[in-house]
């Protein structure tokens, strides 16, 4: 929300949860065919800042409540036709008006950030008859074409507000059907690939963004399978025949599964994709597991477990890199591969015990490290001596499972269960994602991240103790606010302080910068004036869209 320095919205905990009692909901949530939304009017004396800060708290299937943004007249209409004029009278809406703009129809916005365009004004209004009406609420009036808007004050209190539900920023359960266990594993640009139960098996599936939307890839013949990765139309995973695993990749249907075992070896894994290259692991007997490398064929396979080491693994590649794991002695090292055995960069950081790169992308690398007998999630940037730990204090054990576009994610340990974690590459910027779910679900976890435009995506899965019963695959959506450093969801001093230490760095390939340079806000790799003027901006506004 953007209401600039005249209306700072702090309302504490303590009053929402006194304030619970006083709530009424006019009508259960109802869906808009037309955006798929849902909307509910709530009946309370409450003031804007009171209705923002209680309509941001809400969740509904999975959704996050917030004001409702009427953008058009047909929206318009659909909440008065479904909610009736006296419901609808003093209610507020998701509109404000920015500090200082002109009097009285000037710099009215919506808190999604999405354009101004409709107004249903009632006649004679914005008015800012009594100084500082600079909120949207729901006249007492009524027009043919819907309930009409009026401005109002931000201190005075209305009749309550109304809620639209989206997925803006919430979590989704990915399961399809009732099916058990399941869990989402990688995923890019609308399209996730992980596992589920057809009811008599396991299954790797591939999910086209929604959880009606999947694909089955198990192949025929195969006993049970998983996906593990996805990039560019490309799944890569594992299928089971005659007792074993087979490393294999698919091009969008369990048809078009292809064999990437290698002759000679016991079991294997694809755990990796990019362009037409996968890594995965390649077994012998003894179970003795290789890193491994194809060219998307069995043939193409390249080994990249080097002589003397007891056991290695790779997880992920990028562009011509691939991280992972060697073992030597019973203690496991970091890795980082250039296509051969003989090219690995050792990430152990000093003072590790063992550690593993289990992600990457074009600039950093993602994992863990034992460090004074706590396994801590943290990043590199292409050598040992770079490794920041990011594990959240309190935490008992944390890993970084993958990394894209300078946010990372994983889960930490607290009192014995795993918290799906995201981080912006400092230890500050740690954001539990297990609180947007309810307690019902004790144990979560994330394994990929991606991000499209202003939205970041999470995958991972967790474990449901209400019926029904069982493990799913869960989808976090969240806004992305590019000021806001440390992901607690305002643009404020503890955020100028790392842009300012940013800013006297200067260069985003020095040392010294946060992993992933996110104080570049405009992506030229310095952080200078102009990144400056943004983030001036944004600090202004305090609060994130």
């Amino acid at each position: 929300m953007r209401l600039g320095t005249n209306c700072v919205l702090r309302v504490s905990a303590a009053f929402v949860v006194s304030q619970a009692a006083g709530l009424s909901a006019h009508a259960v949530p109802v869906q808009w065919s037309a955006n798929g939304h849902y909307y509910e009017v709530i009946t309370a004396t409450r003031t804007w800042p009171q209705a923002y800060t209680e309509a941001s708290n809400r969740q509904y299937l999975g959704m996050k409540g917030h004001l409702a943004t009427v953008t058009s007249a047909e929206e318009n209409q659909f909440l008065t036709s479904t909610f009736g004029l006296s419901a609808l009278a003093l209610r507020f809406l998701g509109g404000f008006q920015l500090a200082g703009a002109a009097e009285p129809g000037g710099g009215w916005q919506w808190i999604t950030g999405e354009p101004f365009v409709f107004a249903g004004w009632s006649p004679g209004e914005p008015n800012n008859f009594i100084p500082n009406e600079n909120v949207l609420i729901f006249d007492h009036l009524a027009q043919a074409w819907g309930k009409p808007w009026n401005d109002y004050r931000d201190t005075v209190a209305g009749n309550g507000y109304v809620v639209e539900y989206e997925r803006l920023e919430g979590w989704q359960n990915f399961s399809p059907s009732a099916s058990s266990p399941s869990s989402q594993m990688s995923g890019i640009w609308g399209k996730q690939v992980g596992l589920a139960n057809d009811g008599t098996k396991d299954c790797a599936w591939l999910w086209n963004g929604t959880a009606a939307m999947g694909v089955n890839l198990n192949p025929a013949g195969a006993s049970s399978s998983i996906a593990w990765g996805i990039r560019d139309g490309v799944q890569v995973g594992e299928a089971t025949f005659a007792g074993k695993a087979h490393a294999g990749l698919w091009r969008g249907t369990a048809a078009s599964w292809f064999d990437l075992h290698p002759a000679g070896t016991d079991w294997s894994r694809a755990k990796a994709v990019y362009g037409e290259q996968q890594v995965g692991n390649v077994y012998f007997p003894g179970d003795i597991a290789h890193a491994s490398l194809w060219s998307s064929t069995a043939a193409s396979w390249v080994d990249l477990h080097e002589p003397g080491a007891d056991w290695s693994e790779a997880y992920d590649i990028y562009g011509s890199k691939q991280v992972g794991r060697v073992i030597f002695g019973g203690l496991g090292h970091a890795a980082l591969w250039a296509g051969t055995a003989a090219s690995r960069i050792d990430l152990n950081p000093a003072g590790a015990t063992t550690s593993a790169a289990t992600g990457m992308d074009e600039s950093m690398q993602a994992g863990r490290a034992t460090i004074d007998g706590l396994r801590r999630a943290g990043i590199w940037r292409g050598s040992a001596a770079s490794f920041v730990s990011i594990g959240p204090d309190g935490a008992t054990d944390s890993q970084a499972e993958k990394v894209s576009g300078g946010f990372q994610v994983g889960y930490s340990w607290f009192a014995g269960d795993p918290h799906a974690s995201l981080w912006r590459g400092t230890k500050a910027s740690w954001k539990d994602l297990s609180l947007m779910l309810p307690s019902t679900w004790p144990a979560t976890f994330a394994f990929t991240v991606w991000r499209d435009g202003n939205t970041l995506y999470v995958g991972g899965g967790g474990v449901r103790t209400e019926n029904p019963i069982g493990a799913y695959a869960l989808l976090w959506t969240l806004p992305i606010c590019e000021s806001d450093f440390n992901l607690d969801d305002v643009v404020d001093d503890r955020d100028f302080v790392s842009f300012a230490a940013a800013y006297d760095n200067l260069m985003c390939d020095d040392p010294a910068m946060t992993p992933g340079c996110p104080e570049d806000l405009n992506g030229d790799g310095v952080v200078d004036d102009a990144d400056f003027v943004l983030f001036a901006h944004a600090y202004d506004d305090y609060v994130c869209p």
